[in-house]
């Protein structure tokens, strides 16, 4: 059984018993800068399709306790897991989170220290988030400005839980530029060769067509029930929300118009997690 684009068989990855990766080869215009004046041009990119998908004609295919397929297996009970019960990003399986010790405010604090001496800005705010994320706190936004003080400093602000609904619904502010964000991760993701998971056909008639990784919740757009809307990093480094987007099928989202939007703290943990960053040791 081939990929959903009809790939051949061969060269595929077995990822668990019945999940396999294809790895044909497909090429993409990916818009990269030329010459002194900068200019933008598409240059033709190749890398491995990386869809993964079931099959169950070789072997049976590995399920998750909860009687899904898996996608996964969890790291630290090494039992097989569908998404749902481990989300995309998650270190651990949700059992194994809701099981886990929460670290105390001096671990935090010396975690946040660490990340405070990585040179490079926009990784030490990725790392900063993944740590936030797992151990978030009343003081969320001082820790964050603590550890990257180049953030510009808007008083009052807030933190809003991606997965609770909050009214009224509209965009949210947020203290770091989301489209360098986006373009440092597309850049760091192309040197890791890091596979995007989603194909995104955007217009009328499905005709342009990008590649990208999705963020549930990632969004700062709140949408009309209150939740905060997903959000894609393209290869372009673009960030962007897509208006009633359709998944055709797993890994493909179609859409009529996508628009730019930006990525709250949730988002840059999960981006930190997949480029596997981790916290310095000192």
């Amino acid at each position: 059984m081939p990929c959903s684009l009809g790939h051949p068989v061969e060269p595929r990855e077995r990822v668990l018993p019945g999940l396999y990766r294809c790895l044909t080869w497909v090429t993409i215009l990916v818009p990269q800068p030329f010459g002194p004046t900068g200019a933008v041009q598409p240059v033709p990119t190749s890398y491995p399709h990386g869809e993964m998908y079931y099959d169950a004609s070789v072997e049976p295919i590995a399920t998750c306790a909860c009687g899904q397929y898996a996608a996964t297996v969890c790291p630290q009970c090494r039992r097989y897991r569908c998404p749902a019960c481990q989300p995309s990003g998650g270190p651990v399986c949700t059992e194994c989170a809701d099981t886990a010790v929460p670290p105390d405010a001096a671990d935090r604090e010396r975690r946040l220290g660490l990340v405070a001496q990585i040179p490079e800005p926009t990784e030490r705010l990725l790392q900063a988030a993944m740590v936030l994320e797992d151990d978030p706190g009343d003081d969320l936004y001082a820790a964050l400005y603590r550890v990257c003080p180049f953030l510009p400093f808007m008083p009052g602000m807030t933190y809003w839980e991606p997965l609770a609904a909050v009214f009224p619904p509209g965009p949210q502010w947020v203290p770091w530029d989301s489209g360098m964000v986006g373009r440092w991760f597309a850049a760091r993701a192309a040197a890791q060769r890091l596979r995007p998971g989603f194909e995104i056909a955007e217009g009328r008639v499905f005709a342009q067509t990008a590649y990208g990784w999705r963020l549930l919740g990632g969004s700062t757009v709140r949408e009309d029930d209150g939740f905060t809307d997903t959000a894609f990093v393209l290869t372009s480094g673009a960030v962007l929300r897509a208006v009633a987007p359709e998944e055709r099928r797993p890994g493909f989202i179609a859409t009529r118009r996508t628009e730019p939007t930006g990525l709250n703290l949730l988002a840059l943990a999960e981006l930190g997690g997949l480029l596997g960053l981790q916290a310095p040791v000192g």
